[in-house]
């Protein structure tokens, strides 16, 4: 053991005497870790200065900063800022090392693993919709990076309750996808990542408002103040029972620790040594070293096409789907004109064929120009109770939109149908023709592909009486 580096992170002292140990490894990688508690309890401070432990031991980690905190470790330490949106409203000292469009996030994370960076991703300036787009495709582009180079990685998630909540408050359908995308990521990470070095810390205000399926993987927790019951139940199913009452009336700075020692410790966080990111202007100058500047430019020249490629791989979709866009819109033209036929024969039913009702075809004439809105029809009498019949309770809207459903879901059948057939049909044939032999020099299998060459070993196989040992019996017994 003489010769093993002992890596400790010592963020607080222990009430009573002591100091908090945390091993990167056991306490931050092998296990996740869930900072809990109201807002100015002291969680940031608590995950700074943790964080400046890790940089201490150069061990790299990535922040998902939603709040704009953590750019302040680049007053002494060598941490890459990328910032997702133009960063407006910074005090004195901010800088990006990298500004961010939302879908190069996934290539700056996978080469910040790849290098074993420390970064610090802020989404301060950055719209929801950028938040959960660039999210997204982080986390998943770290978990695949770590799958593949299991390089030590500690990745800090702060503003849970936002970024994975147990009830998303989004309405948006687009948005709210994005967002689904982050928490099973999310989960995935918290789940399996320390099978693949990455540690995991979320930091979020109220335990309640956190996603189950995220925080219940969390067996280590700093618990500061909660005032709310159903946080408080939460902590009962915890195990916790005398410390309650005193969770209640925590000060700024003091928390309650589990999982980490056998049993529960109240800790005061020790000041820090980089300014509080989230009240103070940036005290002294940004580090600057060589090193920093050559992993700046590193990402910036990786990320710099990715955002190409795939803009261009959203304009075909984009494209797709005006064209999908204006192939619906034809069919609900034409099946609306029908059912305006079948609405007008309906009406026809009330008259006899020398009657005129100029009032009704005026409103038919009307109900035809569907270039301003969806048709709107009165009717009265035999034939208001007909169409009735045909709509079962049903607005006309609807019934037109839902056997506009039905068609399209049988086209939707038919193509499936057919691609599965096609496929099916495609690897039976490549069973039956394809014809393969050994390369005399390596051994490995050499297809035969071109039509003569198939022709003369058939015409050989033919020659030579090859055949199935079953068929060469039956032969023989005849």
């Amino acid at each position: 053991m003489s010769g093993q580096v002992i890596r400790i992170v010592e963020p607080a002292d222990i009430e009573g005497g002591g100091a908090l140990k945390l091993d990167p490894q056991e306490h931050l990688i092998s296990q996740p870790l869930a900072v809990l508690g109201v807002r100015y309890a002291g969680k940031s401070c608590l995950v700074g200065k943790m964080l400046e432990g890790l940089c201490e031991v150069r061990q790299p980690f990535i922040v998902i900063d939603r709040e704009g905190e953590y750019w302040t470790l680049r007053e002494r330490y060598p941490v890459l800022v990328a910032a997702v949106g133009e960063p407006s409203g910074r005090p004195k000292g901010y800088r990006a090392d990298i500004k961010l469009p939302p879908s190069s996030a996934g290539a700056l994370a996978f080469r910040a693993v790849e290098k074993g960076y420390s970064v610090v991703l802020d989404l301060k300036n950055s719209t929801m919709h950028e938040t959960y787009e660039a999210l997204g495709l982080f986390l998943e582009a770290v978990y695949n990076a770590e799958s593949r180079h299991n390089r030590p990685l500690v990745l800090v998630m702060e503003e849970g309750q936002v970024l994975v909540p147990e009830v998303g408050m989004v309405r948006l359908k687009e948005l709210r996808r994005l967002q689904e995308k982050v928490v099973y990521w999310t989960y995935e990470i918290v789940s399996g990542g320390r099978h693949r070095g990455l540690g995991f810390i979320l930091v979020a205000r109220r335990a309640a408002e956190v996603a189950k399926a995220v925080l219940s993987q969390c067996p280590a927790r700093v618990i500061f103040k909660m005032v709310d019951p159903a946080d408080f139940s939460w902590l009962r199913e915890s195990g916790l029972t005398a410390e309650i009452e005193r969770v209640k009336r925590l000060p700024q700075g003091a928390a309650l620790v589990i999982g980490v020692e056998d049993e529960p410790l109240f800790i005061k966080v020790r000041n820090r040594a980089c300014t509080h990111g989230g009240s103070t202007p940036i005290a002294r100058q940004p580090v600057e070293t060589p090193e920093l500047n050559e992993a700046a430019k590193d990402l910036a020249s990786f990320i710099k096409a990715a955002p190409m490629a795939e803009l261009e791989t959203k304009g075909e979709k984009k494209e797709a789907s005006i064209k999908h866009l204006r192939e619906r819109t034809r069919r609900l033209l034409e099946r609306t004109n029908k059912l305006l036929g079948r609405t007008e024969n309906l009406t026809s039913c009330t008259h006899t064929e020398g009657e005129k009702d100029e009032h009704v075809r005026e409103k038919l004439e009307r109900n035809r120009d569907l270039s301003s809105s969806m048709p709107t029809l009165t009717v009265e009498g035999e034939v208001e109770g007909k169409l009735k019949a045909v709509l079962k309770g049903k607005s006309f809207a609807d019934w037109i939109r839902e056997h506009l459903e039905i068609e399209e879901a049988g086209e939707t059948t038919y193509k499936k149908a057919y691609d599965e057939g096609y496929n099916e049909g495609y690897e039976e044939s490549k069973k039956k023709h394809l014809v393969t032999f050994p390369c005399s020099i390596c051994g490995k299998h050499i297809e035969i592909t071109h039509p003569k060459t198939k022709e003369a070993v058939a015409k050989y196989m033919r020659e030579h009486g090859w055949g199935h040992v079953a068929c060469h019996e039956m032969r023989k017994k005849g």
